[in-house]
């Protein structure tokens, strides 16, 4: 039988059960689990009242399961050194078969100084789309070639209706609710990252600063944004098929909304966010380490970009287009035009 983790609901469950009174026992029977499972998660969980905090104890186990993890030997802060070797030789067209087998014989007492040539195609294949990465790609004698993985289940699994299931009203931009979403990436070495949100109609756009590039910090940063617009407007958004959002489910779970991905390498099916990405290098050039931004002047960004007439709305704004229509207005009202079929 496979263990599973407690998911966030069930945690958020569990804190009901235990204000209504439920005994343990009866929580682990309407959960499905050990009882021993939901004692030992409430007695680490309790703060120094004796309440269970579903919200501290889901972050502290994804964080526990962070630190347990064994970073990466060429991602990994210890060894700069070793990924500088490294990116000398590639660029020498050195192959990762070469490289390994050089490291084993130069630094034969140092484990942390040997990687094996795997480690190395997956590091380049992990490595932000850039000149770097073109760079490194083009010293490679299989440069054209996709590796395959050799590990068992590596599709994407958690990928569950592409945006040809996508309902047809998305594409006349008639509603208030069809979002696009993207992840804006700055420095190789900045593990922040930027939730870029798009809304079609209206072309608004929100910005959520996130401490790392992983599922669970985009699904709290999009589940933020999103929980705190009116329900109606919560409808669809589409995005590529990039892993930081292998936690939609969560995000539908907590808004409402139904995630659709893009075919692979499609960008012009979510344009929109593609542009506003665009017009974000001016704000968050490529090479920028986003610990230096703050969520004000994300919103101040935003902002800017809000605020600007768009000639597709006739000159209006996106946020009075957005307010607009939130007022009851439909797109024609709202932008005294008629409606444009994109």
């Amino acid at each position: 039988m496979s263990y599973t983790h407690l998911s966030e609901l069930e945690r958020e469950l569990i804190a009901r059960q235990l204000q209504a009174k439920q005994s343990k026992r009866e929580i682990a029977r309407q959960l499905g689990r050990n009882v021993t499972s939901i004692c030992r998660e409430v007695k680490k969980s309790c703060d120094e009242h004796g309440q269970y905090r579903p919200i501290h104890a889901h972050q502290s186990a994804h964080q526990k399961r962070r630190i347990a993890r064994r970073p990466r030997k060429l991602a990994s802060s210890y060894t700069q050194g070793l990924w500088v070797k490294v990116k000398f030789k590639l660029e020498r067209d050195w192959s990762p078969r070469q490289i390994s087998l050089w490291l084993q014989r130069a630094f034969p007492d140092t484990p942390t100084y040997q990687v094996s040539h795997s480690t190395i195609y997956h590091h380049i294949e992990r490595l932000p789309k850039g000149e770097l990465k073109r760079q490194l790609l083009s010293h490679l004698r299989q440069e054209g070639k996709k590796r395959k993985s050799s590990r068992r289940g590596n599709g994407k699994t958690w990928i569950k209706e592409m945006i040809h299931a996508r309902p047809g009203e998305v594409e006349l931009r008639a509603r208030l609710g069809d979002f696009e979403g993207d992840l804006l990436l700055g420095a190789i070495d900045s593990p922040g990252a930027v939730d870029v949100l798009y809304e079609r109609t209206s072309r608004r756009v929100s910005l959520i600063k996130l401490e790392r590039r992983d599922a669970y910090s985009a699904y709290q940063g999009f589940a933020n944004v999103l929980r705190r617009m009116p329900e109606e407007v919560c409808l669809t958004m589409t995005y590529d098929q990039g892993s930081e959002m292998a936690e939609h489910q969560r995000i539908t779970d907590a808004t409402g909304i139904k995630v659709y991905f893009c075919d692979p390498h499609s960008p012009w099916q979510r344009g929109g966010v593609e542009n506003v990405n665009g017009l974000l290098r001016q704000y968050v050039p490529k090479g920028m380490q986003m610990s230096e931004l703050t969520q004000y002047q994300l919103h101040s960004i935003a902002l800017k970009l809000n605020e600007r007439p768009r000639e597709i709305l006739n000159g209006r704004s996106p946020n009075e287009v957005w307010t607009h229509m939130l007022a009851g207005l439909n797109f024609e009202e709202a932008t005294n035009q008629p409606l444009l079929k994109i």
